[in-house]
C-alpha cells in the first residue's frame, strides 16, 4: 500500500513537471524570425529604412516596453495617447498607420524584438 503511494505520488509529480516543461518550451520555443518574416518584413528591414523605420535599437528608442508592444499591436490607437515619440514617427513616415497586430501574443513581440537584437550590423 505504501509502495502504490508512492509510485502515484511520484508519477503524478512526473506529470506536472513533464507537463510545466513542455508549455514553458513551447512559449520560449517561438521563432523571432519567422514571426518577423510573416509580420514585420514587408514594411521594415533590421538595418535599413523601408516603407517603416529601421528596427535596430528599436527597444532604446522606445521609453519603456509597455508602450512599444501596444504601439506595435494597435499603433493608430497608440497614436490617440498622444505619446510625443509616437506622434513624430508617425508624422516622420508621411502619416502612414503601421498595420495593426492584435493577434500577436507578448511572447511573440519578445521573440520578434530578440531576433531583432541578433542581428548583426
Amino acid at each position: 500500500m505504501i509502495f502504490s503511494r508512492s509510485i502515484a505520488k511520484t508519477s503524478l509529480t512526473a506529470f506536472f513537471f513533464l507537463f510545466s516543461v513542455c508549455f514553458s518550451v513551447a512559449v520560449k520555443a517561438q521563432d523571432g524570425k519567422a514571426l518577423f518574416s510573416a509580420n514585420c518584413a514587408s514594411c521594415h528591414a533590421v538595418h535599413k529604412k523601408l516603407t517603416g523605420p529601421a528596427l535596430a535599437g528599436v527597444e532604446d528608442r522606445w521609453p519603456n516596453k509597455e508602450n512599444l508592444h501596444s504601439w506595435i499591436r494597435n499603433s493608430a490607437a497608440f497614436l490617440k495617447t498622444g505619446d510625443p515619440y509616437a506622434n513624430n514617427l508617425y508624422k516622420e513616415y508621411n502619416s502612414i498607420a503601421m498595420n495593426a497586430f492584435p493577434n500577436l501574443k507578448t511572447e511573440e513581440i519578445d521573440a520578434i524584438l530578440a531576433y531583432i537584437k541578433s542581428v548583426p550590423a
